[in-house]
C-alpha cells in the first residue's frame, strides 16, 4: 500500500488577504477590482480610479479608502446616494461580504486570500477574453463599445472604429495547417496591441476578423492608427517548421458623426469600408465617407501568405 499524506488547512502555507470589490451587477459583471492602499474615487467621471459607467452614478460618487487593517467607504455628495446592504449610508467601515449599490451598479466587498483573488480574476478573464489572442471577445467588445457610443452622444467626444480582416488567411491553414494559423493569429493580436493606447479596445470577433474601438479619436488620427496596424501586420515574418509565414490585412475605418449614432451603424460603416478595401486590392485601408480623391496613398496589392 502506498502511503499518502492528507493535506489540511493547517498545513497550507498562509496567503496574504487582499480587499477587493467584485462587480455583481453592472457593465462589467464579474470583474474583480483590487483595492490599493490609499484613496480610490468611485464614479462615472474619467478621473475616477474605479469607473462605474452608469447614468445613476455621479462623476465623483464615493470615496473608498484602504488603510492598514480596515477599509472606509464615504459618500461624496452623490445625486442618488450611497447604499450598503440595502441601507442609505454616508460613511461606513466595510466588512467582508458587504454589498454596495451605486446607481444600478451592485458590488460586493470581499477580503480574499491572494489565491482566491487570482481565481476570480482568471474566471473573469476567461469570460471576457479570446482564449487564443488574449484580445477581448465579441460580447465584451459590444459591451464596451456601447458605453463609448453613449459617452460620444453625452459629451460629444470623438469615436472611431476599425474593422480588420486578414487577407487569404484560409491559404495559411490550407498550406501550413491550423497550428500555424493559430500561431499567426497570436502574433496578429500582439501586433495590434502594440499600435494602441491603454484606453483603446481591441477584439477578435471572428476567425480572422478583428475590431478596434478608438475613444477620443477623430478620423485623421484613426487613419494613422489603421495604417500603423496595417504596416505592422504586413511586416510579420513568422518561422514555422521549415516554412516562413507572412500575411496582410484589409482595414475599414468609420468615425461617429456629431450627435446620436447607433453602435450597429458605426460597425456597419467600418465593415463596409473594410469590404471596399478587399474589393480594391487588399492590404489597404478605406475610410467611410471619403471620396476617391480624398483617400490616402495605398500600399500595393497584398501577397498571398507563403
Amino acid at each position: 500500500m502506498v502511503a499518502t499524506e492528507h493535506v489540511t488547512a493547517d498545513t497550507l502555507a498562509p496567503t496574504r488577504q487582499i480587499p477587493c470589490l467584485v462587480v455583481l451587477e453592472g457593465q462589467e459583471m464579474g470583474k474583480v477590482i483590487p483595492l490599493e492602499i490609499g484613496e480610490n474615487v468611485m464614479g462615472r467621471g474619467r478621473d475616477a480610479s474605479i469607473r462605474l459607467d452608469d447614468k445613476g452614478v455621479s462623476r465623483r460618487h464615493a470615496m473608498i479608502r484602504r488603510e492598514p487593517g480596515r477599509v472606509i467607504l464615504r459618500d461624496l455628495g452623490s445625486t442618488n446616494g450611497l447604499w450598503c446592504n440595502g441601507k442609505s449610508v454616508s460613511y461606513r467601515k466595510l466588512k467582508d461580504g458587504d454589498r454596495l449599490q451605486l446607481g444600478r451598479c451592485l458590488l460586493a466587498f470581499r477580503v480574499n486570500r491572494s489565491d482566491e483573488q487570482k481565481l476570480l480574476r482568471h474566471l473573469y478573464e476567461r469570460a471576457t477574453r479570446d482564449a487564443l489572442t488574449g484580445l477581448y471577445n465579441r460580447p465584451s467588445l459590444m459591451d464596451r463599445l456601447a458605453r463609448e457610443v453613449a459617452r460620444h452622444e453625452r459629451y460629444g467626444r470623438d469615436l472611431s472604429v476599425i474593422v480588420l480582416d486578414l487577407d487569404h488567411f484560409k491559404t495559411v491553414n490550407d498550406t501550413h495547417g491550423h497550428a500555424a494559423g493559430d500561431i499567426l493569429l497570436r502574433h496578429i493580436g500582439k501586433s495590434i496591441c502594440k499600435c494602441l493606447r491603454s484606453s483603446d479596445i481591441a477584439a477578435r470577433v471572428g476567425g480572422e476578423e478583428f475590431v478596434v474601438a478608438l475613444p477620443e479619436t477623430d478620423q485623421a488620427r484613426a487613419r494613422k492608427i489603421a495604417e500603423k496596424i496595417r504596416t505592422k501586420i504586413s511586416s510579420l515574418d513568422i518561422k514555422h517548421d521549415k516554412s516562413r509565414i507572412s500575411i496582410t490585412a484589409s482595414l475599414g475605418v468609420a468615425t461617429a458623426d456629431k450627435g446620436p449614432i447607433s453602435m450597429d451603424l458605426l460597425l456597419k460603416r467600418a465593415d463596409e469600408a473594410c469590404y471596399k478595401a478587399k474589393r480594391s486590392g487588399r492590404n489597404r485601408i478605406r475610410i467611410h465617407g471619403l471620396t476617391k480623391q480624398q483617400r490616402p496613398k495605398q500600399a500595393p496589392g497584398s501577397k498571398i501568405a507563403r
